[in-house]
């Protein structure tokens, strides 16, 4: 995915006026320091860190969240694409109430 960015960055900069912008939308587990977690422990990279690497001061990454809705993605690396259902965020589930309320 940086790889991606970097020439579609620099196809922009050939062919506009040298200064593109790009907006790259995406989940935390993409923009986020990778180093932060089990899969940084693991040797694997973010899109975040890469860019982070390669444009220091020129990014600014901000990462979104999913309440619920549904996600295509493979269970495994290589697999076929399924369509998966996230499930709502238990910190927004709300509370049982009691009788005495």
């Amino acid at each position: 995915m940086a790889d991606t960015l970097d020439a579609l960055i620099a196809h922009l900069d050939r062919h506009e006026d040298n200064s593109s912008r790009v907006v790259v939308w995406a989940h935390n587990s993409h923009v986020g320091d990778a180093r932060a977690t089990e899969a940084g422990a693991h040797g694997e990279l973010t899109l975040g860190h890469l860019i982070r690497e390669r444009h220091r001061d020129q990014c600014r990454l901000i990462g979104f969240t999913t309440h619920h809705g549904t996600v295509t993605a493979a269970s495994e690396w290589g697999g076929i694409a399924e369509r998966k259902i996230v499930r709502p965020d238990v910190t927004s589930i709300p509370k049982a109430r009691s009788a005495k309320e």
